[in-house]
């Protein structure tokens, strides 16, 4: 994996601009967008609680979706204060992985795939957009990222790389969120894949620093 970063809707966006900032953004709202960006079968989403790769206050969320052979593709979406990886001086683009410019003309982001290993490793997609001092990145891993001297990323994998790069460069995506990521977030905590921690029902316990963030809705 990654050394410097060691997871319903149809046709909702959150790009509109009278729609942005509307509301404040919770791991649900994180996840209406991801299932906005990616339109892969849902197998289940919980907020993130006491990871060492967070900081204290980062807003996070994963997801897991289903494929139709091998492990589930999984999906971070994270708002910090940081650029995803160890030490605030370190660059991933200067390191052996290819970075790629996907901003819009609203947002900069950057997109790079890490080659795995077969057997060993599937390989990471991981996205980031900068704003002010808001950080937004998304990780992911599921299908094999074949190493560029191989042909690159499949279909499958080049369509994740896309859906990262479309979620971090969301303007919807942040500290605050619009109306329909809200609205449509509320919706998947009552739904049969929202999990009140990432790891329950898996042998993880309670968190700590556990939130029920669907009660406050």
């Amino acid at each position: 994996m990654l050394a410097l970063v060691a997871l319903l809707l149809g046709g909702v966006t959150g790009c509109s601009d009278d729609a942005v900032d509307a509301e404040e953004a919770t791991p649900q709202s994180l996840a209406a967008a991801a299932l906005a960006h990616y339109d892969e079968p849902l197998a289940a989403v919980a907020p993130i609680f006491g990871d060492e790769r967070l900081r204290r206050g980062d807003l996070a969320v994963e997801l897991a979706f289903d494929r139709p052979e091998g492990d589930n593709t999984h999906v971070r979406v994270v708002v910090s204060d940081r650029l995803p990886y160890g030490r605030d001086d370190e660059d991933p683009c200067a390191g052996p992985w290819k970075c790629q410019d996907v901003g819009t003309d609203e947002v900069a982001g950057t997109l790079l795939y890490e080659a795995g290993y077969p057997e060993e490793d599937p390989g990471v997609v991981l996205a980031w957009s900068e704003r002010g001092d808001e950080v937004v990145w998304a990780y992911a891993y599921g299908p094999f990222i074949a190493p560029d001297d191989e042909g690159g990323p499949d279909e499958e994998a080049s369509a994740l790389g896309d859906a990262l790069a479309a979620i971090v460069t969301d303007p919807a995506v942040g500290r605050r969120t619009s109306e329909a990521y809200a609205e449509a977030g509320q919706e998947l905590c009552g739904g049969g894949d929202w999990l009140e921690w990432y790891g329950q029902g898996n042998g993880s316990p309670r968190p700590e620093d556990f939130r029920d963030w669907c009660a406050e809705d």
